[in-house]
């Protein structure tokens, strides 16, 4: 008999994206759904013939915790907020395997930069300066 608790798994940190998107439509179904039913339970006849601009407005008025602890919105245009890793590439003389590898030294989020100005690492012709 398998057990799953003895598998690892390592969640693609991309999946985070997918699931805030399904929350977004739900959340937005749900928005719709309150306002058009008027509170009654099930698929209501306004609901059934669904309007897609609607819906739109709907899911672009939603804000929400998304799976990962951040605030998911929309702006006007119905964009999602910036969020990026700033990534610096770097030498890993321990590994000589893989005797570079990407350190993250900041985070751009909604307009707000970050950075770690102690980490960033760089190169010349000769090798690294700092």
């Amino acid at each position: 008999r398998e057990s799953l608790r003895k598998v690892p798994y390592n969640e693609d940190p991309k999946l985070a994206f997918v699931i805030n998107s399904i929350l977004a439509v739900v959340h937005g179904l749900d928005k719709m759904h309150k306002q058009i039913c008027n509170g009654t339970s099930g698929l209501c006849v306004e609901m059934a013939r669904m309007n897609r601009s609607l819906l739109m407005h709907f899911l672009q008025s939603s804000r929400f915790t998304g799976i990962t602890g951040e605030e998911v919105f929309f702006d006007e245009n119905g964009d999602g907020p910036g969020r990026y890793d700033i990534l610096n590439l770097q030498d890993n003389k321990n590994d000589t395997e893989h005797p570079l590898h990407y350190v993250q030294i900041g985070t751009w989020n909604t307009g707000k930069l970050s950075l770690n100005t102690s980490s960033i690492r760089f190169f010349a012709d000769e090798g690294l300066l700092n």
